[in-house]
């Protein structure tokens, strides 16, 4: 073997090396974090990247949810931006386990800006496809792993954006804001037929 593909042959093993470590340091950290969320029976996670424009839909619309609505005690409205992988991953490995997900995110399916529809497990956009996933096994979807093997009701809902800027530019464009009360009720209509009481805030009660 030449002195080339000796030091390439060592510097594979070690970036293998290093990559397992990584993730096995990943896997740890979401394992040791506060996971209150687990004890959850009905879970709203708000998807989407806050600084690309329209992809900021699914946040805003889980701070609106927040801020103008009462959750029940069971139920738990998270904005989880882009980080919805690891809380994905607690729920596949833990023994408690929700009865309904509500994923809430941005699409682009060329459908009128600001549209509010649901799409299944297969229809995820590639693009999204990787945010349920683990990076060391790409082909892995969470999603469909806490449905098949757990039997829990995941639904997916979504708004048509209307732009998303090819660089860093944060905020919604009016018609994608304008669609977010539509959005909660049909969140709370989900999560009443799931036996959820949920109970609008009164300006007064803030």
């Amino acid at each position: 073997m030449s002195s080339v593909r000796r030091k390439i042959l060592v510097i594979d093993i070690f970036f293998n090396f290093v990559s397992g470590i990584v993730y096995i340091s990943y896997c740890v950290n979401y394992m040791v974090e506060d996971k209150f969320y687990l004890e959850m029976k009905k879970l709203v996670f708000g998807c989407g990247n806050v600084l690309l424009g329209d992809d900021g839909f699914g946040p805003a619309v889980v701070d609106y949810l927040n801020d103008y609505y009462r959750l029940p005690d069971d139920t738990l409205a998270l904005n989880v931006e882009t980080s919805i992988r690891g809380l994905l991953f607690n729920l596949v490995l833990s023994e408690e386990k929700p009865e309904l997900i509500l994923i809430i995110d941005a699409v682009d399916k060329g459908r009128k800006a600001g549209d509010i529809f649901e799409i299944n497990l297969d229809e995820i956009p590639e693009k999204k496809v990787d945010d349920f996933s683990m990076h060391q096994m790409p082909s892995s979807n969470l999603l469909k792993e806490l449905k098949e093997d757990s039997g829990i009701a995941i639904r997916i809902l979504v708004c048509q954006v209307k732009y998303i800027p090819p660089e860093v530019g944060p905020g919604l464009t009016d018609v994608v804001k304008n669609a977010i009360p539509e959005m909660c009720a049909r969140i709370i209509k989900l999560l009443e037929g799931y036996g959820a009481e949920v109970k609008q805030i009164q300006i007064d009660d803030k």
